[in-house]
């Protein structure tokens, strides 16, 4: 297995500096931000209820990635604002934004972001219903 470089972790710690500062923006109700697998995948329940929610008439769903081609995969499919990179001005802002935000697994979904308190966050798990919680 191959083991993240060192500048990967300090360019997170930088992103998660700049995450905290989310209380400058304001909440948007109908934004709603998920991601699966440690914001590296595109799988499980909330990739199906981004799929379900794309062409929604009020909520509007963004998935936010590390995976640039992921994200660049996602955005053909669905739209350019469909998708955006976490580590980025524009996925920072989205997620401070947010107003329901989706995960699989743990917060660790969104790595070193400072997830918005204001926020609805919903824990889907991967394995429903399959698993208990």
């Amino acid at each position: 297995m191959k083991m993240p470089e060192r500048s990967s972790y300090i360019r997170q710690l930088f992103w998660f500096s700049i995450s905290i500062c989310s209380f400058f923006t304001r909440k948007q109700k109908s934004l709603v931000v998920l991601t699966s697998f440690h914001g590296d995948g595109f799988r499980g329940n909330t990739k199906e209820i981004f799929e379900k929610l794309a062409d929604h008439p009020f909520l509007k769903p963004i998935w936010l990635s590390r995976n640039k081609a992921l994200v660049h995969s996602i955005q053909s499919k669905h739209g350019s604002e469909s998708a955006l990179l976490t580590y980025s001005i524009k996925g920072l802002s989205t997620l401070a934004s947010a107003g329901v935000i989706l995960l699989t697994h743990v917060t660790s979904d969104y790595p070193f972001m400072f997830l918005p308190r204001r926020a609805v966050i919903i824990q889907s798990y991967h394995g429903l219903p399959t698993k208990t919680g």
